[in-house]
């Protein structure tokens, strides 16, 4: 994998590779890693989680995902993480934010897995989806770019400045919301 985007490579690069991509074009965040590639079953998984409904399907999500955190990010200082907010309508319309119900019980698992809560806190108060943008499925690079352009705000600047933060979305295609 890519040690930047996380993008699958050919057996033949072994580790600590980093794609085409992301040395022509370096991400503007530390490190990406995903938890299922978007396909097959995965595919069909996420929109009904999302759209239709069923929650059911997150906790294996949520299992999936924290075994995945414990490999590549639990040791990395962390202070936040922070699941990508939805625009008030669109929660109010969906009832939930599929981001967070991914990782709202991480700090529990955590105190399960080693008898102490982690120094690291799941929030949803410091990042604010401030314009409701359409959906990025479908949308080129630049479309997404300009979709996402001032959608969100830091709520308290002091409290971020200087902190490592895990961002956490359900999909991640070109990285622009991040």
């Amino acid at each position: 994998y890519c040690h930047e985007c996380g993008l699958q490579l050919p057996e033949s690069h072994g580790t600590g590779h980093v794609c085409g991509n992301c040395h022509e074009t370096p991400l503007p965040m530390g490190k990406v890693r995903g938890v299922f590639e978007y396909k097959g079953i995965i595919k069909t998984a996420i929109p009904a989680l999302k759209y239709s409904r069923r929650l059911a399907l997150a906790k294996s999500f949520e299992n999936h995902m924290f075994q995945s955190f414990l490999s590549h990010f639990s040791d990395s200082g962390l202070d936040f993480i922070l699941p990508i907010p939805l625009h008030l309508s669109k929660l109010r319309k969906r009832e939930f934010n599929q981001s967070y119900i991914l990782v709202r019980r991480f700090r529990q698992l955590y105190q399960m897995r080693f008898g102490r809560f982690p120094q690291w806190h799941v929030t949803t108060d410091l990042l604010k989806r401030i314009r409701n943008t359409t959906a990025q499925t479908g949308l080129a690079p630049d479309a997404r770019r300009q979709n996402l352009k001032q959608a969100f705000r830091v709520i308290e600047p002091v409290r971020v400045k200087h902190r490592t933060i895990l961002l956490v979305d359900d999909v991640m295609t070109t990285g622009t919301t991040c």
